[in-house]
């Protein structure tokens, strides 16, 4: 299990350089600044946290599937962006479930929730058309001047 969190971490890390490089360097700078500050702020903490305790959570099955369902939705919305959020897909599931790969299914469904995943998805979907034709009216009135 410690070897799979490690390789989630690694990739988690080599998703966020790999997002870094679409960005300007002065963009870079700033976010490295933040992350410095972050962690240089949250030390204290971590350094409290014992292995036991995060056993202990690792271990936590109800935990874990949260976990599970947050880190595919995200990774489902970034999924066209990089192949090895697939990657991150397949280890954070073996990941968060203690390496079963089985649950007991359900026979409702929570109409609300899935409302709202369609809506933000439809939204985020929406908002990036529209943005994406606002870029392309500026650059082909830049290019006509």
């Amino acid at each position: 299990m410690d070897t799979v969190v490690l390789v989630l971490m690694l990739l988690t890390a080599f998703n966020f350089l790999l997002k870094q490089t679409f960005w300007k360097l002065i963009a870079v700078g700033i976010i490295a600044a933040i992350c410095a500050v972050f962690a240089g702020l949250m030390w204290p903490y971590a350094i409290e946290q014992s292995k036991t305790q995060i056993a202990n959570w690792l271990s936590n099955q109800p935990l874990m599937l949260d976990t599970s369902v947050l880190l595919s939705v995200e990774v489902c919305i970034q999924m066209a962006y990089a192949m090895t959020n697939a990657l991150v897909a397949v280890l954070g599931i073996v990941a968060t479930v203690n390496g079963k790969t089985s649950a007991a299914g359900v026979s409702e469904i929570d109409w609300k929730a899935l409302t709202g995943v369609i809506v933000i998805a439809l939204a985020g979907g929406i908002l990036g058309l529209l943005w994406w034709n606002i870029r392309n009216r500026n650059k082909e009135k830049s290019v006509k001047q």
